[in-house]
């Protein structure tokens, strides 16, 4: 509750009216808790998970969308765990797998591209 007090005033003092605060998913909860129980003093705060989180959430729902598909046996020639990889666990092995994913769809899309000729 302090640092969301701290929080709020910094950004009232540079003229911002609204506070964004981004935590983890512990905090999030806890924070969540203090703006429900403290609405009036905290107005103006917007409360967003961290990054991690939302990439974890959105690996968890591509994996439920592609389960049993040809992205579970691509990753899992890779990477081992690929279940896991699914739920949304596993950060770092997830981060490489979708930037392998995402090059290699790419890359046949820009050779297509190449392929065509532009005429003005």
């Amino acid at each position: 509750m302090t640092a969301m007090y701290l929080g709020q005033k910094l950004t009232t003092a540079t003229g911002q009216r609204f506070t964004v605060l981004t935590c983890d998913q512990q905090l999030y909860r806890v924070v969540v808790q203090v703006l429900w129980s403290y609405p009036e003093k905290f107005p103006e705060m917007y409360l967003r998970p961290s990054g991690m989180h939302a990439l974890m959430s959105f690996v968890g729902l591509t994996g439920t969308l592609m389960t049993d598909t040809w992205m579970s046996e691509v990753l899992g020639e890779v990477f081992g765990g690929v279940q896991k990889m699914f739920s949304g666990k596993k950060f770092q092995q997830n981060v490489r797998a979708l930037r392998m994913l995402a090059e290699e769809v790419l890359r046949c899309i820009s050779k297509v591209t190449n392929s065509v000729e532009w005429k003005i």
